[in-house]
């Protein structure tokens, strides 16, 4: 569900958006703008936005990605408190996006994880797969929201995102 606030942020911002998940379910209910959400104005702006086109939905992450300029990955890392974080799932997204980044791309990571994996995993993944490095061919930033804003999805249109990077080019 995060990443389709982000979707619709951008969307009312004047963005062309493309959401991608891999549960056809999922693709199917958002794509008629049918997709149960808690917060009214949000359910309207997103059959607005799916009608207009101005955010379309679907599987196909290589293509959405190979036709973007930014790319905002909200998988998080699998938290059991009786086990190491899970991040294979954050890996095979950086793969997959990796593959197709084009240069002069911006990949912002939303989602949770630990202390220094956007410096590690993701970076090293991303350009591991893309053979570009970042600062140089491509953007790398990281948005910390605070997760309790999700819970109040009206305060997040009007709002300001935070973005931190480490290096200028990816600011």
């Amino acid at each position: 569900q995060k990443a389709l606030f982000y979707g619709l942020v951008f969307a009312e911002a004047g963005f062309k958006v493309v959401c991608t998940d891999a549960d056809q379910s999922v693709v199917k209910r958002l794509s008629r703008g049918s997709f149960q959400l808690s917060d009214r104005e949000a359910e309207s702006k997103l059959k607005r936005f799916v009608r207009t086109e101005r955010l379309i939905v679907t599987s196909d992450l290589k293509t959405a990605v190979s036709e973007s300029n930014v790319i905002i990955i909200t998988v998080s890392a699998r938290i059991d408190p009786k086990k190491s974080p899970d991040y294979s799932e954050i890996e095979s997204t950086c793969k997959q996006i990796g593959a197709v980044l084009r240069k002069g791309s911006l990949v912002v990571y939303t989602g949770i994880a630990g202390f220094g994996t956007v410096q590690s995993l993701i970076k090293e993944t991303l350009e591991n797969t893309s053979g570009f490095r970042v600062g140089e061919d491509f953007g790398l930033a990281y948005n910390p929201i605070n997760s309790l804003v999700w819970k109040e999805t009206t305060q997040l249109f009007g709002q300001e995102l935070i973005i931190a990077a480490n290096d200028k080019y990816s600011l």
